[in-house]
Order: structure tokens, then sequence, then C-alpha cells
């Protein structure tokens, strides 16, 4: 049942509008589409760190500085994608903005394969305890951050958001896409959590006013051209043919069930024309 909301003098209606009993948004579907025999490379190349998978627990101790797979925040091809990028291009940075269970995957994935990775977490409540996971911390909003700690971020490093996903006059996510996504040099990968395009935002989320995938839509709308999707979980897990070659991860977890959908969605930062 769709949420009614009011602000001011408006009152709306929250409900998916592309997806979900309807169909996906076309033009979005095409865009990200596009890329799709790299997503299957991807894949592969995530395949080929099963072993490493297999070697983080099912369950852990909720204040644990162990990553479990059976949490409610960030699972399944979320997991697997940040670790199979940590793995893959070993950046020497990772600015997290919203930390948790997040810093837990990326800090088993440093130790275990010894990369030169240093992890700094931007987060005021950060959603686990991981201040002994981090090389720095930044216990303040990001949208007051001196954004001079973005400009250390460099070809091959990775910039994860996981924000309060709502833009609003000097959020979090505005200061992101309208300031700092716009000056980060080409080679940067870019991470944002809670992404489901081209499919609408979910039941589930009606009434938390989310708007942040919106932004992103009207950037691949419009051919932004220095973004270049690299991986979307939940489109990869909705498409038959992407979904089935994660089958040898699953085998070797020895399951393919979790407790909440995954929703991140990978960019690379291209040069601009």
């Amino acid at each position: 049942m769709a949420t009614q909301i009011k602000i001011g003098n408006y009152g709306y209606t929250c409900q998916p509008r592309w997806g979900f009993g309807s169909p996906v948004h076309p033009r979005l579907a095409d865009i990200i589409g596009r890329h799709k025999s790299d997503y299957l490379r991807l894949i592969e190349r995530f395949v080929d760190l099963r072993d490493l998978f297999a070697a983080i627990p099912r369950e852990a101790a909720e204040d644990a500085a162990t990553p479990r797979w059976m949490n409610p925040w960030f699972t399944g091809l979320d997991a697997i994608a940040l670790t199979g990028m940590l793995v893959r291009h070993d950046p020497r940075l990772l600015v997290e903005i919203g930390s948790g269970n997040s810093t837990k995957f990326a800090r088993h994935a440093i130790a275990a394969r010894g990369l030169r990775t240093r992890i700094v977490s931007i987060d005021p409540q950060p959603r686990a305890e991981v201040d002994g996971l981090c090389d720095e911390v930044i216990r303040t909003p990001a949208e007051f951050v001196d954004q001079g700690v973005f400009s250390r971020l460099k070809p091959g490093d990775i910039l994860f958001i996981d924000s309060s996903h709502r833009s609003l006059p000097n959020s979090d996510v505005t200061a992101l896409f309208l300031e700092i996504l716009p000056d980060l040099p080409p080679g940067v990968f870019v991470h944002i959590h809670d992404v489901y395009l081209p499919y609408d935002y979910p039941p589930h989320a009606e009434g938390l006013m989310y708007n942040e995938q919106y932004l992103l839509a009207a950037l691949l709308l419009g051919e932004a051209k220095w973004l270049e999707p690299v991986f979307p979980a939940y489109l990869a897990a909705q498409d038959p043919q992407l979904s089935a070659r994660f089958a040898p991860i699953w085998q070797a977890l020895g399951t393919n069930a979790f407790p909440a959908p995954s929703n991140s969605f990978w960019l690379n930062i291209k040069r601009r024309r």
C-alpha cells in the first residue's frame, strides 16, 4: 500500500514508479545494460575469489570485528563486490562515507590479501564499532568535512558512499553529488549504497524519503560520460544471465539466501570531454 505524506501544502503518494510489478525505467535499463559484458567479466573475477568469501563466517557476534554474511545491512553481492574491487585494484585509499559492516568486510579483505589500502571512515554515528578497523576516523557529517580529504583520492582509489540517501539543503547527498563527485579525478571508483536502478526504490522504502538514486539517474539519463557503471548489484541479482554466474560462490558459501537484498551501485570516474 502506498504511503501518503505531506510537506508544506503539497501531498505525495510514495510508491515505486518503475519495477516491482511495473516495467523498469526503459532508458535507464538501456544505459546501464550497455555494460553487461563488462559486468559478466567482473563477476568471473569475483568467482575466482570464492575461497576468500568462504572463509567469512555466516554468523558472528554483532560487536565482533569479524564480518558476517547474515547481517541485514551489507551482505550478499554488496560484500562480494566490495571485497572483489579491493582485491582487484588494491587501492591506496578507501574513503568511507558511512561505516559499519562494510568496514568489517573491507578490513577482512585487506588483511587476508595483504593489501596496501588505508581506510578513512567519515561517519558521525557508525552502524558498528569500527574505529579499531580504520586507519583514520572523522566523526563528522560528510557535508561538514574539509573537502581536502576527497582530494586525496587518486586513480584506483575508492570513494564508498552509504549516506543518509536524502538530497536536502546542505545534506551529505547534496554536497557529494554537486561538489565532490564532479571533482574526482578519472580512475577513481565510486560505490553508492541503496541504489536499485533501473528499478525504483522498493515498496519497503516507502515513507523513508530516499531520493539519492534520482540524482544518479538524472546524471545517467543526461549521458554523463564521466560516470561509467561498473557493477549494479540489484540489477545483477534480478538478471537471469548475471545472477547465474554467481553459482560457484553460492556453492562455496553453502547458501544464496541473505537477510536483505543487495543494492550497491559501482561506478568509475572517466575523463571528462
